[in-house]
Parts: structure tokens; C-alpha cells; sequence
């Protein structure tokens, strides 16, 4: 059931950059989704968070890293599938890039000692 889920992010997605007005069916597609989380909710299966939080193997599943200075290092940045779980249990891990440590500025060269001394 997960895939039609991702299919239905996918369609919203696609919708919502359609360039011009949004397409009329847009609408429809988030209802249908959200009733479809209401009903897998009953079976105790949520979406798992993910943008904005701080990256735990347990629920993500890291694709990428990108060296980012505005967020802290192993923040998801990125979301490229949503994870689920059922009560506890990680059902999938979300698919997200992650922020690493930029790169640390070259070192200044050695300064040399002038040989005519």
C-alpha cells in the first residue's frame, strides 16, 4: 500500500509545478491522500518525520550529504521518500539527504624563513 502512497506524492508534486494555475484535480488527489493516512492510521501506521530533524539511522535512511553551514551537521535537508512505521516498528525509512560539516578552509602555507639572514 506504501507504493500508491508515493504515487500520490508524486502526482501532488508534479501538480503543484505545472507552471500557471495549479491543475483542478489537485485538490481531489490531497483528499485521497489524506484519507488514506486516516485509514492505515487505524492499523497504527504514521508517517515517520523528517525534514528539519536530526538524522537517526533507525527511521532514515541517509542517500546523500550535502556540507551545509546554515543547518547543523546531520540534519535532513531533503526528503526523497517518506518512511512509515506501524505502532513503534520502523516499516520503511524515510529516503533523505543529510547536512555534513562543510570543509574545513585550506591551511595558509608555511611561512619560510628568509635565507639571506
Amino acid at each position: 500500500m506504501l507504493p500508491i502512497l508515493d504515487d500520490l506524492d508524486r502526482t501532488i508534486v508534479h501538480a503543484e509545478q505545472e507552471a500557471g494555475e495549479p491543475h483542478p484535480m489537485l485538490e481531489g488527489v490531497r483528499l485521497i491522500r489524506e484519507k488514506f493516512l486516516k485509514i492505515i492510521a487505524q492499523y497504527d501506521v504514521t508517517e515517520i518525520a523528517a525534514l528539519g530533524e536530526s538524522f537517526d539511522p533507525a527511521i532514515h535512511e541517509a542517500l546523500m550529504a550535502e556540507p551545509r553551514e546554515d543547518v547543523p551537521p546531520r540534519t535532513v535537508i531533503e526528503l526523497f521518500e517518506t518512511g512509515y512505521r506501524i505502532g513503534a516498528r520502523t516499516l520503511r525509512p524515510a529516503k533523505v539527504k543529510v547536512s555534513a560539516e562543510p570543509p574545513a578552509p585550506p591551511a595558509p602555507p608555511p611561512e619560510t624563513a628568509d635565507i639571506d639572514e
